[in-house]
């Protein structure tokens, strides 16, 4: 795998990935951080900044991989954005009720929003599974008092 790499890459890049002394022979998944160390992308802390700022949960996102990116882009922002953190969020949570509930009464430790937070996470996914459940029942109840003749 190694020595395909660098038929892949400009020249001058050719040269620097084989400067990095990789061995042909290496496990691919050295041979890959290679190229992606030398050729990250280094964005200024006003990047990060914008992005953390405009975090927002995903759909299927837990709450501790919105937090953790979260942390990682304050990080890569400002080591001063700390304080910030704990609010940033609770404004980016996907769900409209909990987001509210902690604008009318703002957690000052972050540790004690998280734990909201996955309880309430917790709670919604209970909610959906038993929401299915209630349908199933629901169609098996109303096929049992009108059941059609088989053909």
């Amino acid at each position: 795998m190694g020595p395909y790499i660098p038929s892949f890459l400009g020249e001058e890049a050719a040269r620097m990935f084989c400067l990095m002394g990789v061995r042909p022979t290496a496990p691919a998944p050295v041979i890959w951080e290679t190229p992606r160390q030398l050729f990250k992308k280094l964005e200024l802390p006003a990047v990060y900044r914008e992005r953390f700022f405009s975090r927002r949960q995903r759909l299927e996102e837990s709450i501790d991989g919105f937090l953790r990116n979260l942390r990682e882009l304050a990080s890569n922002a400002s080591k001063q954005l700390n304080p910030v953190e704990c609010e940033r969020f609770c404004m980016g949570l996907r769900s409209r009720g909990l987001r509210n509930r902690f604008i009318l009464k703002p957690a000052e430790i972050l540790s004690v929003t998280v734990i909201k937070s996955r309880g309430c996470e917790a709670l919604e996914q209970l909610d959906g599974k038993r929401a299915a459940d209630e349908s199933i029942c629901l169609a098996f109840n109303q096929q049992s008092l009108n059941p059609k003749p088989l053909p």
